[in-house]
């Protein structure tokens, strides 16, 4: 999972050419640099200066998973990107942070993950979230997470036990 962190400047994209890759919003904006194109691109809260974005990484060929979230002032998204071979549409079901915080503190893990993305994918925090629950949902065993530079957050790094259970996240310091 590729983030759009400014650490994908020092990554060597071009070594993930056989890799299943998901990235997020406007990985686009790196092409330029590189030959690399991410298998999958997930993203959601499209404003309006970021279509052309998304319409680069639908023009390259990626297949996108765009969610319906009507963010975009004149258009859903669907209309906005119509109809399209490479394009998917899924809905979002936004999870307050009370709510999760809630879910986490009770280990009720199905209240802030789909296990099927064809009905929703939970949205919380950023779209690398809801680029993990598609990764999971398509089965893979093992997510590493590049770019995905966490910035103006007390804890910077997370610890996941188990990729299918968000509920293992701890802290360095053992707190979740």
């Amino acid at each position: 999972i590729l983030g759009n962190g400014p650490s994908l400047n020092d990554t060597p994209l071009e070594a993930l050419k056989k890799e299943k890759t998901i990235a997020v919003n406007k990985i686009n904006r790196i092409y330029e640099n590189t030959s690399w194109r991410p298998t999958y691109l997930v993203t959601r809260d499209i404003q309006e200066d970021e279509v052309d974005d998304i319409e680069e990484s639908i023009s390259e060929g990626v297949q996108c998973f765009i969610s319906r979230d009507n963010i975009h002032p004149s258009e859903d998204n669907d209309e906005l990107f119509g109809e399209r071979d490479n394009v998917e549409y899924f809905d979002t079901e936004v999870i307050p942070f009370s709510e999760r915080q809630k879910a986490l503190s009770e280990n009720n893990v199905d209240a802030i993950w789909s296990e099927d993305i064809e009905e929703k994918i939970c949205g919380f925090g950023s779209s690398i979230a809801l680029a993990a629950q598609i990764a999971h949902y398509m089965g893979f065993e093992e997510i590493y997470f590049l770019g995905c530079d966490l910035f103006d957050i007390p804890t910077k790094h997370m610890l996941f036990d188990s990729g299918g259970d968000p509920s293992s996240v701890r802290n360095p310091d053992g707190s979740t």
